[in-house]
């Protein structure tokens, strides 16, 4: 009798087939990263620099009605960034850089080696971060004016998701199995035979972020967008879609 290696499944047999179902729905939440950093000359002053920043930005989302529990703060990170130190020439007299190679009849030229470069600390960087959840969409732009004039030093990232994305998940991945099923009784019936007990089942579930769409439905490179005049206050593309996807595998034995 054979094994397989470990971590491997034996093959079942039976009929395997696949399921999928799909949904598009406008994005609820809008979900921004922002990046906070505070500098000093002690790693104190530094972690007081980026705690006051992320205070500050605290204070001015919970003044535009966001509450505390759309707000998600970071781990801290500390680092110190450091200069090349000036070195004296304990060498004497000796040049610290390599003489000609060959002297005149051909013998090599003792040098002086170089000196390892001592390095000291001129400062702390403290870096943090902080997620906010923005509910009402139209005021995407104001929470990132908000955030940035408040202490973030960069928009990190930004995703869209549904308030209740579970119970879509659950929805979409019954559709599937129905959907698989119903292929599994139509290929055992043309063979003449009836599907049995399922023997198993594999499943993804997969979120697809949404593109910006012009007015005439294409899907256009921002890195070449024409500039348009300041009075427009409103993005020039229409919100996208988010797509779900659940497929499921499931191998059905016959009867």
């Amino acid at each position: 009798m054979s094994t397989l290696p470990f971590g491997l499944r034996p093959p079942v047999e039976g009929l395997r087939v696949t399921g999928e179902a799909a949904r598009e729905t406008p994005p609820e939440v809008i979900e921004l990263s922002f990046d906070i950093h505070g500098m000093g000359s002690t790693a104190a002053f530094a972690l007081q620099d980026c705690a006051i920043r992320m205070m500050q930005i605290g204070q001015a989302l919970t003044s535009m009605g966001i509450p505390q529990t759309d707000l998600q703060a970071g781990a801290m990170t500390v680092r110190s960034s450091q200069v090349p130190a000036p070195t004296a020439n304990l060498l004497g007299g000796l040049r610290p850089l390599l003489n000609p190679g060959l002297g005149s009849f051909g013998s090599i030229v003792p040098f002086t080696p170089a000196l390892p470069q001592a390095r000291q600390t001129c400062g702390y960087d403290v870096s943090s971060s902080v997620k906010v959840s923005v509910r009402d969409t139209a005021r995407l732009a104001e929470v990132v004016d908000m955030v940035m004039g408040s202490g973030a030093n960069v928009l990190a990232s930004f995703r869209f998701r549904l308030h209740d994305e579970q119970a879509l998940r659950r929805a979409l991945l019954e559709e599937a199995v129905r959907e698989a099923r119903d292929k599994a009784e139509i290929l055992a019936a043309a063979v003449g035979k009836s599907v049995g007990r399922p023997a198993s089942i594999d499943e993804d579930f997969r979120v697809y972020q949404p593109h910006p769409v012009y007015a005439d439905g294409n899907t256009q490179n921002l890195s070449v967008m024409p500039t348009f005049p300041a009075s427009i206050t409103r993005y020039p593309f229409m919100g996208g879609q988010l797509t779900f996807l659940a497929s499921v595998s499931v191998t059905y034995q016959l009867q």
